[in-house]
C-alpha cells in the first residue's frame, strides 16, 4: 500500500491551475508538526509494515516545503520507495545543495498542462531536471493533463527523449465548469488508433500501450484510490480519505464504540 505524505502549505501557489486536484479537496486546516517531528511520526507509521511506498505530495501540491522533502529524503527508511510528485518545485536548489540526497529519490513525477500560468519556459525546466535526475538514476515519469490544449505531436516528441522513463496521460477531475469544457481525450484517441483497430474504451481506470517504443499510461480516474494508499496529514496523522476531519484510528475506534 502507498501512503501520500501530504506536506504543510509553505507559500500560496503561483500556477493556478484551472483543474488544480487541491481545489477540489477540503482544505486541511488541522495543526502542523515540525518538519523533524513530522518525519518521525511518518517513519512509526511506515514500520507499521503495511507501506512499501511513500507518495510525497502536499497540502498545496505544486509548490512543495522543502524543508520536509529534505528531511523525509534524508531519514526516511532505505527499503521504502519514495516517489516524488511536484508541479512547481524548484529542483535547481536541491541539485545544487543536496546532489547526493537526491539520489534517494526512487520515482520523481512531472505534472505538465499546457493551459495554466506557468513561468516562462517552465517546461523546458522539467525537462532539464528530468535528464540530471535520469543520469543519477532516478526514474521519471512525466504525467500530461488530458486537456484540448494537448498535442499528440508533444507526446510523441516526449516518447522519443530517451531520459524519460514513464509517460501517464492523466484525465482532469473534478466539478469546475472550467474542467467540463476543457478535458479531453482526444491525445489518448488519436495515440492509441494510430496503433490498433480496436476501439478505445475509457471504462477502466487505465488504459496501457506502447508508443515508438514509449509505454504509455492513460489514467481516467487518478482520485480512485481504490483501498491502494492512505493519507498521512501534516498532524502526522493518517487519514482514509481527503475529505476526512478525523484521522483513521480514531475514526475506527469510535465505529468499535458505537
Amino acid at each position: 500500500m502507498n501512503l501520500q505524505i501530504s506536506l504543510p502549505r509553505r507559500t500560496p501557489c503561483v500556477f493556478k491551475c484551472p483543474y488544480c486536484v487541491v481545489e477540489e479537496h477540503d482544505k486541511y486546516t488541522g495543526a502542523a508538526l515540525a518538519p523533524v517531528e513530522f518525519v518521525k511520526a511518518m517513519n512509526d507509521h511506515i514500520y507499521s509494515g503495511q507501506y512499501d511506498r511513500i507518495i510525497i505530495s502536499g497540502e498545496n501540491e505544486p509548490m512543495q516545503n522543502k524543508d520536509y522533502l529534505i528531511c523525509i529524503l534524508a531519514d526516511a527508511p532505505k527499503d521504502i520507495i519514495i516517489e516524488v510528485t511536484a508541479r512547481g518545485f524548484d529542483f535547481d536548489f536541491l541539485i545544487k545543495n543536496y546532489p547526493q540526497l537526491i539520489k534517494r529519490i526512487n520515482v520523481i513525477n512531472f505534472s505538465v498542462c499546457n493551459d495554466d500560468k506557468n513561468p516562462t519556459h517552465w517546461y523546458d525546466k522539467q525537462l532539464r531536471w528530468a535528464e540530471h535526475f535520469h543520469s543519477v538514476g532516478v526514474i521519471t515519469r512525466f504525467t500530461y493533463m488530458m486537456t484540448k490544449k494537448l498535442s499528440p505531436n508533444q507526446i510523441k516528441e516526449a516518447c522519443h527523449l530517451s531520459f524519460i522513463d514513464q509517460i501517464t496521460l492523466k484525465e482532469i477531475q473534478g466539478t469546475k465548469p472550467w474542467i467540463k469544457e476543457n478535458k479531453s481525450n482526444f491525445v489518448a484517441k488519436v495515440l492509441w488508433n494510430e496503433i490498433t483497430d480496436k476501439p478505445y474504451k475509457d471504462v477502466d481506470r487505465f488504459i496501457i500501450f506502447r508508443v515508438h517504443g514509449q509505454t504509455i499510461w492513460v489514467d481516467h480516474n487518478c482520485q480512485d484510490g481504490s483501498g491502494n494508499y492512505l493519507i498521512l496529514r501534516p498532524d502526522g496523522e493518517v487519514y482514509e480519505h481527503w475529505e476526512d476531519t478525523i484521522p483513521l484510528l480514531q475514526k475506527k475506534a469510535s465505529e468499535r464504540n458505537e
